[in-house]
């Protein structure tokens, strides 16, 4: 494995192998349910390190592995009947694949003094690709590790769920510039101002969006994902994938049709919000 260092003034001593293990931790302890949502802010950092000191594709290929790893820990703990355990597999790859070319961003971008405002926009990237290039959905976005943060949720009315993961990013590539260079106190200054001004703003715009609603009676929308069986397996422990599953309609207009067929489909998550702003709730049915 090639571990030359690409970057001579990289303040940490912490060796790669260890870096890498710190970042699938933090990707498993971050992502999916459970998550610990204060570390989305430094989830990718100990990557962006590692990539960032390291070159060869050796390095880069042993990267890709640990990504694949904490990702497929990560969505097993949402893996459920009727899915076999092995669907974790299965689901982490696109996100793996996708999130691997964001982050390799750091490498092709590491000459320019903003490789890490670059990253965290090629990684916002990667995330819009997840949701349109796959059946996922916006699985694997770094939106969803902070559920509950009600007023950096508001953003999404604004910039969408894409907006929210690209705040976190550039805080988690400001973390890895600190940490892997050696930036001048007057560079440091101007970028610590910049995001401390965006978070300021908002989390102002956001603690005032709820505040102007709470306590008021307000029209309840219930939101809900609906999944069909894309793989195409056939799961006879739940009776809803087993086979198409045959209602009777009697007492409504097309009560002749005793035994139309509906398509198995399973309502996985249900989310309440009221209809003016995001409440970020959940319940599963």
């Amino acid at each position: 494995m090639d571990t030359r260092t690409n970057h001579k003034q990289d303040r940490l001593r912490v060796p790669n192998w260890l870096l890498l293990a710190i970042g699938a931790l933090l990707t498993i302890a971050t992502h999916e349910r459970f998550g610990i949502q204060i570390l989305a802010w430094i989830v990718y950092v100990p990557f962006w390190i590692y990539l960032r000191r390291t070159r060869g594709w050796g390095t880069l290929a042993a990267f890709v592995g640990v990504l694949f790893v904490g990702w497929t820990l990560a969505t097993l703990k949402i893996i459920t009947e009727p899915h076999p355990w092995y669907f974790s597999l299965i689901y982490a790859l696109p996100i793996t694949l996708l999130h691997a070319l964001g982050h390799s961003t750091v490498r092709w971008a590491g000459k320019s003094r903003n490789w890490w405002l670059v990253t965290a926009a090629a990684m916002t990237v990667a995330e819009w690709l997840l949701g349109a290039l796959t059946p996922f959905g916006t699985w694997g976005t770094l939106a969803y590790a902070r559920l509950d943060d009600l007023a950096l949720l508001q953003t999404g009315s604004l910039f969408g769920i894409i907006g929210i993961s690209l705040i976190l990013l550039v805080v988690n590539g400001f973390v890895a510039w600190l940490l892997a260079d050696r930036p001048a106190k007057k560079a440091v200054r101007r970028a610590a101002t910049s995001i401390g001004g965006v978070l300021i703003a908002v989390y102002a715009f956001g603690w005032l969006r709820v505040s102007l609603y709470e306590g008021r009676s307000k029209e309840t929308l219930t939101v809900a994902t609906v999944d069909h069986d894309i793989t195409g397996f056939t799961f006879h422990s739940s009776p809803s994938y087993a086979k198409p599953v045959k209602t009777a309609n009697s007492g409504s207009p097309r009560s002749k049709q005793k035994n139309r067929t509906r398509p198995a489909f399973s309502i996985k998550a249900c989310m309440n919000r009221p209809s003016n702003h995001w409440t970020g709730s959940t319940q599963s049915v």
